[in-house]
């Protein structure tokens, strides 16, 4: 067993429902990032890890053809970048479809179903 300590910020911050929210993140730079920075921080990384939770069953992200660590970084790797060609595609496709007014009903683009 590894006794080697770990060394980690503990943050403690309200929501804007007025939960208390505990983040430890290995941000120790009290003058750079400072409590309001790590609740910033927090918000912005908040919709990534949703996204990311929605994406992996459809993407199958946790299961991997590869055994050895440079297949499984490879796999990880391409489903990352289909992930960004897909939202890149899924942009320019809604984009085109905000351009053409002539239509009796509004379109959206299904995201859904792109990955």
């Amino acid at each position: 067993l590894d006794t080697e300590k770990i060394v980690v910020r503990v943050t403690k911050i309200e929501l804007k429902t007025g939960e208390i929210e505990i983040l430890v993140s290995s941000l120790f730079d009290m003058n750079d990032i400072c409590t309001e920075n790590m609740k910033a921080l927090y918000d912005l990384r908040w919709p990534v890890e949703e996204g990311f939770k929605k994406l992996k069953p459809k993407m199958k992200l946790e299961q991997f053809g590869c055994r050895k660590p440079e297949g499984i970084f490879q796999e990880f790797e391409a489903h990352i970048f289909m992930i960004n060609l897909v939202a890149l595609l899924g942009i320019q496709a809604q984009r085109e479809i905000d351009r053409n007014k002539k239509r009796k009903l509004k379109y959206k683009y299904n995201w859904q179903n792109a990955f």
